[in-house]
């Protein structure tokens, strides 16, 4: 199994939506959701804390750590792209973008994953995780400047840009959620599906979910001190 699609988009532009079309399709994604959410991944965060920035001849064993995988989507694969597509050459490469424009991606983020980023750190395994997602989203990519708003936007255009200039024409998707099935579809080669496309992880229910996650977490801090454990 190898990867056939390469998410280019960043987080809150509709990648769970489509993690969830493409899970649908028979295209198994890895989203920033496994690292986060999946148990049976929590050894990824060791993998992301020593993949490298910029070009390198230290290739990371990408096919090893995809292996079931057949896309990837969101964080923090999608800053890869460039290596990603060196690696899988017949990989289509989508570049998700938010429905509302990039201001409403910026609130959309804010809102969520950024006020929430320190959250997750009351484990050893949610300290690691949040020390993985600083490298790579807050310090590594926004330069520990996303409370800056127009600096924020001004990276996502920029990245957003340098993803459409940089991917061949016949290999790009550039999408949104509300265009559904047919230009995922087309570029997969897959029949549209007879059921509507995935709604996935909007702003309320990602508050909810936000919220729930930190009651569980709650809990779990609260057994690893009665049981005198961390992680």
């Amino acid at each position: 199994m190898t990867l056939a699609l390469i998410g280019a988009g960043l987080g809150r532009t509709g990648t769970s939506s489509l993690r969830d079309a493409l899970n649908s399709l028979g295209y198994p994604c890895y989203h920033m959701t496994e690292l986060a959410l999946n148990p049976d991944r929590r050894d990824d965060v060791d993998f992301w804390a020593k993949v490298p920035h910029g070009p390198t001849t230290d290739r990371p064993d990408w096919d090893g750590f995809f292996d079931g995988y057949r896309a990837v989507l969101d964080f923090p694969g999608c800053f890869f792209w460039r290596e990603l597509m060196a690696v899988y050459p017949e990989a289509k490469v989508v570049l998700t973008l938010h429905p509302k424009g990039p201001e409403a991606w910026y609130d959309s983020t804010y809102e969520t994953i950024y006020v929430k980023a320190e959250s997750s750190g009351a484990s050893a395994f949610g300290r690691r995780f949040n020390e993985v997602v600083d490298r790579h989203i807050w310090t590594g990519f926004f330069g520990g400047r996303f409370e800056d708003r127009d600096e924020a936007i001004a990276r996502y255009e920029a990245h957003n840009r340098a993803v459409i200039d940089g991917v061949p024409e016949d290999r790009l998707v550039v999408f949104s959620a509300d265009q559904g099935w047919d230009p995922i579809c087309a570029a997969l080669g897959e029949d549209v599906p007879d059921r509507p496309f995935p709604r996935s992880n909007e702003r309320a229910e990602m508050t909810r979910r936000m919220a729930r996650l930190e009651r569980m977490k709650a809990f779990r801090l609260r057994d690893q001190e009665r049981n005198g454990t961390d992680g």
